[in-house]
């Protein structure tokens, strides 16, 4: 993907298609949630996933619909990264689609590049609110972490 038409698919005005609440995954599950762009036909697709042996491990995942174009990735837990550069990773990091690399460079959340993205590294439903945010997603619905989730801190 160009990342011109990275940045066009970043900054369009955005909304989740259901509007409802949405509830974090159990241990090796999925939630599926559509986004779709407000003026243009486009639709995206959130994954966010919970390890199943690691019970912490969650990503959220951004990408666009008909063409399945990986745009985000947003890994919170025990995920090591390699970066082509060889250079290692340690989650929390992010995923943006970069012209000819696809999501293989990852950052840090307190990289330059992306640290004004997130305004509390260590809580993970304001990371996905405001990796929502930066989508350009508007009106996000309420993002529900049972009590009872994880019985270890991340």
């Amino acid at each position: 993907m160009k990342n011109e038409e990275f940045l066009t698919l970043l900054k369009i005005p955005k909304e989740f298609i259901d509007n409802s609440m949405i509830d974090m995954p159990e241990i090796g599950g999925k939630v599926r949630r559509f986004i779709r762009a407000k003026e243009t036909p486009v639709d995206f697709i959130l994954d966010i996933t919970r390890g199943r042996i690691n019970e912490v491990n969650i990503t959220y995942f951004i990408r666009q619909d008909n063409q399945n174009k990986k745009l985000l990735r947003l890994d919170i837990t025990d995920k090591l990264h390699i970066n082509p550069d060889g250079e290692h990773i340690r989650a929390p990091h992010i995923h943006l689609a970069d012209e000819g690399w696809d999501l293989k460079w990852a950052y840090p959340l307190d990289n330059a590049k992306v640290k004004h993205i997130f305004s509390n590294r260590d809580d993970m439903i304001a990371l996905l609110q405001d990796l929502l945010k930066y989508f350009t997603v508007e009106n996000i619905p309420l993002i529900v972490l049972q009590s009872n989730i994880f019985s270890k801190k991340w």
